[in-house]
């Protein structure tokens, strides 16, 4: 049986070899390598009116920046239920890390 979907891929996570806490223009422009980790670029600007927040600018409607409590960037509301731009690996700590 053969999958024929169509996958557009934005975000890559497989080992930790790459940071995602970047700032708000190396989101925008893509980061990373095509064969192994990588964020091909904000080319959605919200995400459900959400809009897309980093550490040095943030869009979220937290008192705080979730950005910058969570080391991670993404479309934050009061912060997340989802978070695929967290730190690799395993995380014990609430909210850290990949979260899905």
């Amino acid at each position: 049986m053969q999958d024929r979907s169509k996958w557009m891929v934005i975000l890559r996570r497989m080992d930790g070899s790459v940071n995602f806490d970047r700032e708000w223009e190396e989101y925008k422009n893509g980061f990373g390598s095509l064969t192994g980790e990588f964020w091909a670029g904000d080319s959605m600007a919200y995400h459900n009116s959400t809009y897309f927040s980093t550490r040095n600018y943030d869009h979220d409607t937290h008192i705080y920046s979730c950005a910058v409590m969570f080391d991670a960037p993404w479309w934050f509301g009061a912060c997340h239920s989802s978070l695929l731009t967290g730190e690799y690996g395993r995380n014990l700590s609430y909210a850290r890390g990949i979260t899905w």
